[in-house]
């Protein structure tokens, strides 16, 4: 069923989903505007045209993490957008969901491994160089594939932390729980939320290894984000790209947002983004 949906996806310019998704985005947005984001509608329509019609090549390949519980969906079709837009071969993008998954260490791992499956490095140490788009959970497992896995209580013959290290360039976070989500404040017997909680063992142990990682890290937001939190996107020192969001389900529509997706398409193709600034976002959620 995945494989017959994602050809169909591709045989469609502007897929049947998004034009739905963009319908209900218009009609139940909270019409709030960032002056530092300024993408009309007939910005983001002129630059998308643009972009399917100048053909660019990418210096690297791409992997789009997806976030916790998400369905498949989600982070497919943010991949068949993107390469539309970037202009992406089949074989320069990974795209990983992982619906029943529990463990972030463990999703780091599989990240590493999939990657090195796709594009061989023979660094010891480091995978080959790729961008990384993080949808929500997926920006903190992207963060823990690129350090070195958190300390354990094996023993000297662990082998827990001997594993390679994913090399990013770019690290683009759609609201991801970076200071913990809001929902996780709540409790859960999951591990990958009790992570996500702030001030997480994990979380902490992620801000302190940031200070050391050579990578960038561009960070988005939406507001009214009843799962995340639109203040809780961004680490210290990383404030977020923002734009307006839905009344409901906020969270959910960060990767279908055409105003997101024409700003990272931007930024993948290494042309100047709509976006001009990272901001603090207003408390709207």
């Amino acid at each position: 069923m995945k494989w017959v949906f994602h050809h169909a996806v591709r045989s469609l310019r502007v897929p049947l989903l998004v034009l739905c998704f963009g319908a209900l985005q218009g009609c139940i947005t909270v019409p709030y505007w960032n002056p530092d984001f300024p993408a009309t509608r007939e910005l983001v329509r002129e630059e998308m045209l643009r972009m399917e019609q100048e053909h660019v090549d990418r210096p690297r390949p791409l992997v789009i993490l997806s976030g916790y519980r998400s369905p498949w969906i989600a982070a497919d079709v943010l991949g068949v957008r993107l390469q539309a837009l970037a202009h992406i071969p089949d074989d320069q993008i990974l795209v990983m969901s992982y619906p029943f998954a529990t463990s972030i260490p463990d999703l780091a791992e599989r990240a590493v491994k999939n990657v090195e499956k796709h594009w061989p490095s023979s660094d010891p140490n480091w995978t080959t160089e790729v961008d990384v788009i993080g949808y929500s959970m997926g920006g903190i497992v992207a963060r823990l594939a690129a350090t070195d896995p958190m300390p354990c209580s094996c023993g000297s013959t662990c082998r827990c932390n001997q594993r390679k290290r994913l090399r990013i360039h770019t690290l683009y976070t759609l609201a991801s729980p970076h200071t913990g989500a809001v929902l996780a404040d709540f409790g859960t017997t999951s591990s990958a939320v009790r992570d996500m909680t702030r001030g997480s063992k994990l979380l902490t142990y992620l801000d302190e290894a940031l200070k050391r990682n050579e990578y960038e890290l561009v960070c988005y937001a939406v507001l009214e984000d009843k799962i995340v939190g639109s203040r809780r996107t961004y680490p210290q020192g990383h404030l977020p790209y923002w734009v307006s969001g839905w009344i409901i389900a906020s969270h959910f529509q960060i990767v279908w947002d055409g105003r997101v997706i024409t700003d990272l398409a931007l930024r993948l193709r290494g042309e100047t983004p709509i976006s001009i600034k990272p901001t603090l976002p207003p408390r709207h959620e």
